[in-house]
């Protein structure tokens, strides 16, 4: 990784940060497109900072660190405006919100603990991992679609909730173990 602090890339990531509470006050207030647009340009700019970054090999520690956070940012910003609005589509489940809280805080956790005992830890993304914020992402655009043009598609919602759910552990736990098996071969 370079020793640059801030690329092109980091502020693409910057960018998606700054983002988040003009999002989550469009989905308090029922801005429903404002919010979705603004969503979508957030969504876009995770793929122009990795696009970037590898393309211009602008990889820095500080965009490893920064990237993630922005997307774990992102995310549990629109869930939690989410469920704290009344929606006419879905009642956003609490539940799925604490869950995924604790699921990214145990992960940050780890990644603080392993970077403080091996010096040379680097934040690797996975396969499971990106599928877990592709799966959120097309989530969160499928329901400003059915706040947008009114379907009631809350069946299906659920549905998606508890797969997101189930991928958001398969995740945590591959990259628990990841971790551990990194941990251990210090030993």
């Amino acid at each position: 990784m370079t020793s640059k602090k801030i690329t092109l890339s980091t502020v693409f990531t910057l960018f998606r940060i700054f983002l988040v509470p003009f999002i989550g006050h469009g989905i308090v207030y029922g801005s429903w497109v404002y919010s979705c647009m603004l969503f979508i340009i957030a969504a876009a700019t995770d793929v122009i900072d990795g696009a970037l970054a590898r393309l211009l090999n602008e990889r820095t520690t500080l965009g490893a660190y920064l990237d993630p956070l922005a997307d774990k940012v992102l995310i549990l910003s629109c869930y939690t405006a989410f469920a704290s609005t009344q929606l006419p589509c879905i009642i956003m489940p609490w539940w799925f919100v604490i869950v995924l809280s604790i699921k990214e805080a145990m992960l940050v956790i780890g990644a603080f603990v392993g970077k403080m005992i091996k010096v040379s830890y680097h934040v690797r993304p996975t396969l499971l991992g990106k599928a877990t914020m592709f799966l959120q992402t097309i989530f969160i655009v499928l329901l400003f679609a059915c706040l947008i043009m009114g379907w009631n598609l809350s069946g299906f919602l659920y549905i998606c909730i508890w797969i997101i759910t189930a991928v958001a552990f398969a995740s945590f736990v591959d990259y628990a173990v990841r971790g551990l098996q990194e941990m251990w071969l210090l030993l």
